[in-house]
């Protein structure tokens, strides 16, 4: 029995969409309250027919259009801003980052050159000091 109930409220609800509303009106049930309820959803669907029917001004689809145009275009600049503070942070850490790297090859490279410069006047004192005339006497 509930099978046949479910089947018979299935056979009304697609006479319904299919918009044939008196085929749907005379399903014939044995309980006269499923009837009654198969009666009022008709006439429900008939009253709402006119209302869903209705199509929009071209107006207010091209104005609806236009602004769902722009806050799509505005949602998409704010992730593009996003996306592009992220990679100015990059940038600017990876400035940093080469800036320390430099300056600490140049440092290394003023200590190899000053460390060159002190082992020439080194080489120079003790090639002078090789040469002395008198030797030194401990």
């Amino acid at each position: 029995m509930k099978d046949s109930t479910v089947e018979l409220m299935d056979r009304h609800a697609e006479a319904l969409l299919a918009g044939d509303g008196e085929a749907a009106t005379h399903l014939v049930t044995a309980d006269p309250e499923q009837t009654a309820l198969f009666k009022t959803a008709a006439r429900v669907k008939s009253a709402l027919a006119p209302i869903t029917s209705v199509a929009p001004r071209a107006e207010f689809v091209s104005k609806l259009k236009h602004q769902l145009i722009r806050e799509a275009n505005a949602l998409q600049m704010q992730e593009v801003e996003r996306k592009e503070s992220w990679v100015w942070l990059a940038v600017g850490l990876g400035g940093l980052v080469y800036a320390a790297s430099v300056m600490a090859m140049s440092v290394k490279t003023a200590l190899w050159v000053l460390s060159l410069v002190l082992l020439a006047m080194g080489w120079r004192k003790r090639s002078a000091l090789t040469q002395a005339k008198e030797t030194v006497r401990p």
